[in-house]
């Protein structure tokens, strides 16, 4: 999986991330775990 869901040199983008921090490891754990699933079943 790759993911880019912002860029650190973009002071909005980073400001988004940071406010947003819970959601985005929240949706990383998800794809996470659903391709996990989809691999081993």
């Amino acid at each position: 999986m790759i993911a880019e869901p912002f860029f650190m040199t973009n002071d909005n983008d980073m400001q988004t991330a940071l406010a947003r921090r819970d959601r985005l490891i929240e949706a990383y754990a998800a794809s996470i775990d659903e391709i996990a699933e989809d691999l081993f079943q």
